[in-house]
């Protein structure tokens, strides 16, 4: 008898961790990131759920969908040459993002490509 009690206790402990997974939704956060300056798209801006590593990038209309889980709380926007900003969606399906351009960022963020060919001398 005693097994049989403890055997009800796991499948009963069981069932309920099987509940609550299945009420822990992910859902999709949807919107757009503009530049405060003249409203324009911001493309491949990063947009990346805060404390996890679940992110995508705007689009060239600066447009972006993004799976969250249910306890994900805030996105954490960022692109070159404007301000991180970190946006609340408790409680939201869409957001909208207006950047503030960084002018002093700028001059530290270079890329640099090269292209050549080099011949190794013997």
């Amino acid at each position: 008898m005693p097994f049989t009690k403890l055997l009800s206790a796991f499948f009963s402990i069981l069932l309920v961790c099987a509940i609550e997974v299945s009420f822990a939704q992910d859902r999709t956060i949807t919107g757009k990131v503009t530049d405060s300056k003249d409203g324009s798209p911001v493309s491949g801006a990063s947009v990346t759920a805060k404390g996890t590593r679940n992110g995508t990038s705007t689009k060239a209309d600066g447009s972006f969908s993004l799976n969250v889980g249910s306890s994900v709380t805030t996105l954490v926007i960022s692109s070159v040459g404007y301000d991180a900003q970190e946006v609340s969606i408790a409680g939201k399906s869409a957001v909208d993002v207006s950047f503030v351009a960084n002018a002093g960022a700028s001059l530290n963020e270079v890329v640099v490509t090269g292209y050549g060919t080099a011949r190794k001398k013997t």
